[in-house]
């Protein structure tokens, strides 16, 4: 083979390396949709007050499926306000949550996730549970009724964010365990989240291109 033909194709190859490596590093990640923290038993604690204010925390841990496929963690607490909305379960009336608040992460090939939940409105439609003694948990984050923010770090490192809602039901009784989660981006893709100056040259805010401006 020529030396100018092997050279032209050596130069070729580089340029397409380079494409490939550019569009790696411009590939964003998915976003939560359709990621769901499958059915494992949680561990629960309560101070329980059907005519007033329950509070209930819980930790979990199992396996997560869905575009960040791996084990996830879950910790959280919320509080119910009194226990008299016209819902039941097995004779017992459910309350209001007043106030949601956890943290989550997942371990996948796929990506870090770490995030947090919380209680954006109260609505007894949509977010209700019942708390009797420790022997009667059982809440219900309906159609949706949490919100979540999330980071996922790839595996070069960069950084995304998302926004969107979870639904999730938490049940613990005397013979009975579980929690089961899903979300829903409110995205179509993560946005990239900007350290402030990650290239430490004292730039403008985020200025993460090392060129020094």
């Amino acid at each position: 083979m020529r030396p100018r033909l092997i050279s032209t194709l050596v130069a070729f190859g580089i340029l397409m390396l380079a494409g490939a490596q550019s569009a790696a590093a411009q590939t964003v990640p998915a976003t939560l949709t359709g990621e769901i923290f499958t059915i494992s038993p949680p561990q629960v604690a309560t101070n329980c007050n059907p005519t007033g204010t329950s509070t209930v925390s819980y930790a979990v841990s199992g396996l997560a499926v869905g575009p960040y496929a791996g084990p996830y963690t879950e910790t959280g607490t919320f509080t119910i306000g009194p226990e008299t909305l016209p819902r039941f379960v097995n004779g017992f009336e459910f309350g209001p949550v007043t106030s949601f608040s956890a943290s989550f992460t997942v371990s996948s090939p796929t990506g870090q996730v770490t995030g947090s939940k919380r209680l954006t409105a109260v609505n007894p439609d949509v977010v209700y549970a019942a708390c009797y003694t420790d022997q009667i948990v059982d809440m219900c984050a309906c159609a949706f009724g949490l919100a979540y923010d999330a980071t996922i770090t790839d595996s070069t490192g960069a950084q995304y964010g998302d926004t969107g809602n979870s639904g999730m039901t938490l049940i613990k009784t005397a013979t009975e365990a579980s929690f089961m989660e899903a979300m829903v981006s409110s995205l179509l893709t993560p946005f990239p989240i900007c350290v402030e100056d990650a290239d430490g040259d004292n730039g403008p805010a985020c200025d993460n291109d090392g060129d020094g401006q």
